[in-house]
């Protein structure tokens, strides 16, 4: 999968920021809009993503996919939950987050 130029919520550019040594990663989150918590990770050279980011409450909770080994874990204030791996749809966040609670609430 590629690191998209625009927000799955709303179709507005993406930030991009390089994090690591000799700028080895690209971070890209929503420019406009802070509600629509989204990060994605992936090596600069390569310009494909490693690990995605969704925020599932206004609180801490999120859930990060590392699509490299396949796990997606749904992290708490004070706790981590994994649950089976899916490919995101990110045709349709608020399905997607919908999806992960209801993973998350019968694990």
């Amino acid at each position: 999968m590629k690191i998209p130029s625009k927000c799955p919520h709303c179709g507005n550019p993406m930030l991009t920021e390089y994090i690591g040594q000799y700028d080895a990663f690209t971070v890209k989150t929503c420019s406009k809009s802070i509600d629509h918590w989204i990060r994605f990770l992936g090596k600069t050279n390569l310009d494909e993503v490693e690990k995605i980011s969704v925020r599932l409450s206004p609180g801490l909770e999120c859930a990060i996919w590392d699509l490299v080994v396949q796990t997606l874990e749904v992290t708490h204030v004070d706790k981590t939950t994994y649950i089976p791996f899916f490919k995101p749809d990110l045709s349709n966040c608020k399905t997607l987050v919908h999806k992960i609670k209801t993973y998350v609430v019968f694990s």
